[in-house]
């Protein structure tokens, strides 16, 4: 909530404009794009290279699963200020 707060603050302090706003998202909405096509295989790399996983087959695909949404978690709670 803080972070929201600052956020808007900063919007009316700076006067950010609605275009400037709206280029802001287009630079977020194609780091999204890379991101999608990248995290999968990124964590599947990490898994196997831990020895989490041993292969790709169901219970390989659950814990991929697994380990992406608690990527998300922390991603989507943790505040960085």
């Amino acid at each position: 909530m803080r972070n929201t707060l600052q956020i808007m603050n900063d919007i009316g302090k700076y006067n950010i404009t609605t275009e400037e706003l709206d280029k802001a998202l287009s630079v977020v909405d194609k780091v999204v794009d890379y991101y999608e096509e990248h995290i999968h295989s990124t964590v599947m790399d990490q898994m196997f290279d831990s020895g989490v996983i041993t292969e790709t087959d169901d219970k390989g695909m659950a814990l991929i699963n697994y380990a992406k949404s608690e990527l998300l978690n922390k991603l989507n709670t943790n505040d960085p200020r």
